[in-house]
């Protein structure tokens, strides 16, 4: 059996710790000697320590290991634990942000649900006002359309009124006759315009007396003008034939055409000129049908019982000018006959 070495209950004296020291160092000294003189009891006793002191140090070795891996990790979990908590307090620090920013939006929203019912509101109002506007709209629109199909029917009306009040004027001028550029005398009387009218139906080797004369006036115009003549004849026949004897005269005395002295008048020599006495509307027309006749080349150009003609060439059917429209468009214009 082997020998069982127990620690001494009580304290050696240090002499005594002395000698064993020296003991144990003799012991160790003589191992090799034991270890060949030793019996195979002993060899075995001996192996037996080296393996329990191989166990031992194996255990120590994985004792370190598993302190240095629990030590290696609590300090990763450690680490871990620190970034989860870093991450919790930012997570709760993002957290109160966005309940900030969720309870702003959420006063948003409310603002925005609010203005939204004040718009709807104003939307149902302003619809309605539409819906008003588009009746009286409607009603307006019936109202314009009917002032329109009356104002047509009015513009008819009024140009078939206008177009009988102009016949009826160009009828009552059939035998009116203007002398224009005559000179006024001082102090001229009715005689002195009797006289006029009889000397220029005398040129024109018209007989004409007194009382072949209704009315004899001066037009109203500038003082400083040679105002017309108007001569208002019994018979229409004596205005056309007085007419055509002043033309026949100018025809042949074309270095002496009819002027004031002819008539007896004092002063230098005017151009004086015989025509139709025509109404406002057939005398505007006459203008601007001569100023149409010069612009396009047109060869003639005069008025018969108060109706303005024109004629291109001595070969052209004569056109008659019934309104300024037809102007507009001389393709338009039909051929008549005088």
């Amino acid at each position: 059996m082997p020998l069982q070495r127990s620690p001494p209950t009580t304290p050696q004296p240090q002499g005594d710790m002395e000698l064993n020291e020296k003991s144990d160092e003799s012991k160790m000294a003589n191992s090799d000697t034991l270890d060949t003189a030793s019996t195979p009891f002993d060899q075995h006793n001996i192996a037996y320590r080296n393996r329990m002191k191989r166990k031992h140090e194996d255990s120590l070795n994985m004792e370190m290991g598993m302190n240095a891996f629990m030590s290696e990790m609590r300090n990763l979990f450690e680490v871990q634990n620190n970034k989860i908590q870093s991450l919790q307090e930012s997570l709760n620090t993002n957290s109160a942000k966005h309940k900030e920013v969720i309870e702003d939006m959420h006063a948003i929203i409310s603002e925005i649900k609010s203005q939204n019912i004040l718009l709807q509101k104003s939307t149902d109002s302003i619809e309605k006002c539409v819906d008003n506007l588009s009746t009286k709209l409607d009603d307006v629109s019936i109202k314009v359309s009917t002032l329109e199909e009356n104002c047509s029917a009015n513009e008819k009306q009024i140009s078939l009124i206008e177009s009988k009040i102009e016949e009826l004027d160009r009828q009552a001028s059939l035998t009116l006759l203007e002398i224009r550029n005559v000179p006024t005398k001082p102090k001229e009387n009715l005689d002195d315009l009797l006289k006029i009218a009889i000397d220029t139906a005398k040129t024109a080797n018209v007989e004409i007396s007194n009382k072949d004369i209704k009315d004899i006036r001066r037009l109203p115009g500038k003082p400083e003008a040679n105002k017309p003549i108007v001569v208002n004849l019994n018979s229409a026949i004596d205005k056309k034939n007085l007419i055509k004897g002043i033309k026949a005269f100018n025809s042949s005395n074309k270095n002496d055409k009819f002027n004031s002295t002819h008539l007896g008048l004092e002063g230098p020599s005017k151009a004086v000129y015989v025509g139709e006495h025509l109404t406002a509307k057939a005398k505007r027309l006459f203008y601007l049908s001569r100023e149409y006749a010069k612009s396009k080349d047109y060869k003639y150009c005069w008025t018969s019982s108060g109706r303005v003609f024109l004629r291109k060439d001595d070969n052209a059917p004569y056109i008659l000018i019934a309104n300024e429209k037809q102007l507009e468009d001389i393709n338009n214009l039909a051929p008549n006959s005088k």
